[in-house]
């Protein structure tokens, strides 16, 4: 989001709260809503400040909110990220310091709700967001379309967080482990997972040229020394796959990857073409061996 507004030509500081809270610079316990709010305050005078959220975050970040609202009452308070899924609406009718959700991604809603509010205008007919009208009332507008080509997406900012050697400090990881938004999605819809309701059951990938440019310009990086594909699915778009591995072995496997993946997505031809290209681990997830456990998850 960062680098998509400021391609847009707003000005956008970004603040890490969890990076925050592991380096001791905010509270933690019954005290961290308020110390997290106090750290955004700090920064300097906002038009908007929008909060991240996991499903594990949201009850916090609401309660964050809360106290940014009484601190500063013309601040405009946005929540997004998959935490609010299904829950929008509510949240908006049920806590009256929220203006806006955004739902699904974000790189054109906010940049477009952004614009709204900076010309004095109200957000109807932005799709992806609900929000709350001038007389209360909530509205929710169209879903937006999801992006169609991971390769527009901007640049990562990555000059808004802390350097890469503070991260390793705070969580002691000596490995150097880099993520990157290699695809989104997902296909499938495991009755414990959110994942693929909140991609519309679909699942994309970022070009794989693009992917590998991503992943050889961690060697710039100070700090980064592997690179962790974040997309669930990697081998899902066998092709994709492998034309991202023979990308890496033309460029010399510069820079070793992992990846999370299905068993039924790999096979040895493929997982020995990962390895030529520099992948070194696959993360599986098994939620169990009992067929019986299984089953109770229908």
């Amino acid at each position: 989001l960062g680098g998509s507004l400021e391609r847009a030509g707003f000005e956008v500081e970004l603040e890490d709260l969890a990076y925050r809270l592991g380096s001791g610079e905010v509270e933690g316990s019954d005290e961290l809503a308020s110390s997290c709010a106090e750290r955004l305050l700090a920064r300097g005078e906002f038009d908007v400040i929008g909060l991240s959220t996991m499903g594990a975050t949201l009850p916090v970040s609401v309660a964050i909110a809360e106290y940014l609202r009484a601190a500063a009452p013309e601040l405009r308070i946005v929540l997004g990220g998959p935490g609010i899924t299904g829950v929008d609406e509510a949240l908006l009718e049920r806590f009256p310091w929220l203006d806006a959700c955004v739902r699904g991604e974000g790189e054109v809603t906010v940049p477009e709700l952004l614009g709204r509010w900076r010309d004095g205008e109200d957000l109807e007919g932005v799709a992806g967001v609900t929000w709350r009208d001038a007389e209360g009332v909530v509205r929710r507008e169209a879903d937006r379309e999801q992006l169609k080509d991971l390769g527009e997406l901007a640049p990562y900012a990555r000059h808004l967080l802390p350097p890469l050697s503070d991260y390793k400090r705070i969580t002691g990881e000596a490995d150097g482990l880099t993520p990157i938004d290699s695809g989104r999605g997902c296909a499938y819809d495991c009755s414990f997972c959110t994942i693929g309701r909140f991609w519309s059951r679909r699942s994309r990938t970022l070009p794989y040229e693009r992917l590998a440019d991503e992943v050889c310009e961690l060697k710039d990086l100070e700090g980064a020394r592997n690179a962790y594909l974040c997309h669930d699915l990697f081998g899902a778009d066998r092709e994709h796959a492998m034309a991202f591995c023979e990308e890496m072995i033309r460029r010399g496997s510069p820079f070793p990857w992992e990846v999370r993946a299905r068993l039924d997505h790999l096979d040895d031809e493929l997982l020995e073409k990962m390895s030529a290209a520099g992948g070194y681990r696959v993360l599986f997830g098994v939620e169990s061996a009992d067929a019986e456990v299984l089953e109770s998850c229908d």
